[in-house]
């Protein structure tokens, strides 16, 4: 929701009209990836819509011209049976009780939130804090955060209240949550939110290793950056 906020922020200060040639050629001309410009057109292109700046067929033909073919994108286009499927997956999937209660909590982090992996795994235990019904993370906002000196962090919310099909979002983080210190208690100190066995944090590869196996036993062609587009589609199609 915020990314999309921003990319309208920055066309309404570029953009002397909001036509549908204008706009086309502005996005056209962004160094961005066709995945996120079809996501653009689609949310940006509702917002002109719904405001009159352009036609019903003006918009269709925004939709058009930045779409994606489906085979290029495979079935990375996520559901939210899927992502329901992918949660109770992820705690079955597992011997270690640690690892059964993180790794729903990772599922619902991404599908809920669309932070990159990296960011994720970035996340300190006093990063996350909790003000009743809502869970707020401190996310660094840069990919490469490790060039930053001082980190740029944008806060996040969770409400814990939602349900991901029977999954509530609440009790799959808090338990993890609540697991997770009292492991620490036992094992080696760690400052890291994601940790495996003897406390020691997760990587990037884990991560992606992890959602590309659990893709695959339910037959689906993914990775981390799926639940990105997963986010941004449903905050476009709230727009």
């Amino acid at each position: 929701h915020a990314f999309l906020l921003g990319e309208l922020k920055k066309m309404l200060t570029n953009l002397g009209s909001f036509d549908r040639q204008s706009f086309t050629n502005y996005l056209s001309d962004r160094e961005l990836a066709p995945s996120t410009k079809a996501t653009l057109a689609s949310g940006i292109g509702k917002f002109l819509y719904y405001n009159i700046y352009i036609s019903k067929e003006d918009y269709d033909i925004l939709l058009k011209n930045f779409s994606q073919p489906h085979k290029q994108w495979s079935n990375k286009f996520l559901t939210k049976e899927q992502i329901e499927n992918l949660i109770g997956l992820a705690g079955e999937d597992a011997r270690m009780k640690l690892v059964q209660l993180r790794n729903p909590a990772i599922i619902t982090v991404f599908a809920t939130l669309g932070v990159r992996v990296s960011q994720l795994i970035g996340l300190n235990g006093d990063d996350i804090e909790y003000h009743g019904d809502i869970m707020t993370l401190k996310i660094q906002k840069k990919k490469d955060v490790q060039k930053d000196l001082i980190p740029m962090l944008d806060i996040k919310e969770l409400p814990l209240d939602m349900n991901i099909g029977k999954f509530n979002v609440g009790d799959t983080i808090t338990r993890y949550e609540k697991y997770r210190k009292s492991y620490l208690g036992r094992k080696a100190p760690s400052t890291r939110w994601l940790i495996g066995r003897k406390g020691v944090p997760l990587t990037v590869l884990s991560v992606q290793v992890l959602i590309r196996r659990l893709g695959k036993m339910l037959g689906l062609d993914i990775t981390t950056h799926s639940f990105r587009h997963y986010v941004a589609t449903n905050v476009a199609n709230k727009v």
